[in-house]
C-alpha cells in the first residue's frame, strides 16, 4: 500500500521506537510508519505498511539485524527496518509481551511471553528458529532478554534464565508491601 494512502485519515499511535536516525510508530489501525529524522527536528515519511485491522501492541528496533519487531493481534512478525517489507512471522498466537537482544547480529534473538506463563525464545536468522521454550509457576509481567539472560517477572517472584538454554538459574522471591526488607549487603 503506498505511503500517502495509509495516512488519509489521523492515526492513534499505540507504541513507538527510534534510533538516532529514525522513528517508528505503531498505531490503534494496525499501520507501521517509519520516518526520517534530519538535523534541527525535521522528519519525512520514509515508508508504511499495514499490518492488520488491529492495534500494533508493541514495538522493538533491531538496527544491526536490520529488522523492527512489532506484536499485533497477540502475534509477532519482523519487518524491515528500512522499507517495512515483511520479513517474517515468528511467534504466530497469544504473546503477551517480548523483549530482543540484537547484540549477536547479524542474528538476533527473541523472547516471547505467551499463554500468560510461557516463555519462548527465538534466533532471528533467514527464518526464525525456537532455541528453547519454558513454563514458569507464575504468570509472566515483565520480561528482559540480554546475550547471558532472561530475566523473567512473575506476579510474586523474578526468573532468571539462562539465555542459550533456558535453564533456571535463579529465583527471586519478591517483598510484599510492610514486609521486613533485609539489611543492605556489603
Amino acid at each position: 500500500e503506498e505511503a500517502g494512502s495509509l495516512l488519509d485519515a489521523p492515526a492513534e499511535v499505540t507504541c513507538l521506537a527510534s534510533t538516532d536516525d529514525k522513528i517508528v510508530v505503531g498505531t490503534a489501525e494496525g499501520r507501521l510508519q517509519t520516518w526520517r529524522l534530519h538535523g534541527g527536528g525535521s522528519a519525512v515519511l520514509h515508508a508504511a505498511a499495514q499490518l492488520s485491522a488491529s492495534a500494533v501492541d508493541q514495538l522493538q528496533l533491531l538496527p544491526a539485524v536490520g529488522i523492527v519487531l512489532h506484536r499485533c493481534s497477540g502475534a509477532v512478525g519482523a519487518h524491515g527496518i528500512d522499507d517495512l517489507h515483511p520479513a517474517a512471522a515468528i511467534h504466530q498466537s497469544r504473546a503477551t509481551l517480548f523483549d530482543a537482544d540484537g547484540a549477536r547480529a547479524p542474528v538476533g534473538r527473541l523472547a516471547v511471553c505467551a499463554g500468560h506463563s510461557m516463555v519462548w525464545v527465538y534466533d532471528l536468522e533467514a527464518k526464525p528458529q525456537l532455541v528453547w521454550r519454558r513454563v514458569l509457576p507464575e504468570p509472566t509481567r515483565a520480561l528482559r532478554l540480554d546475550s547471558q539472560s532472561a530475566l523473567a517477572a512473575g506476579s510474586w517472584s523474578c526468573f532468571i534464565l539462562c539465555a542459550s538454554s533456558g535453564a533456571l538459574l535463579s529465583t527471586l522471591s519478591l517483598q510484599r508491601a510492610g514486609a521486613a526488607l533485609p539489611p543492605p549487603s556489603a
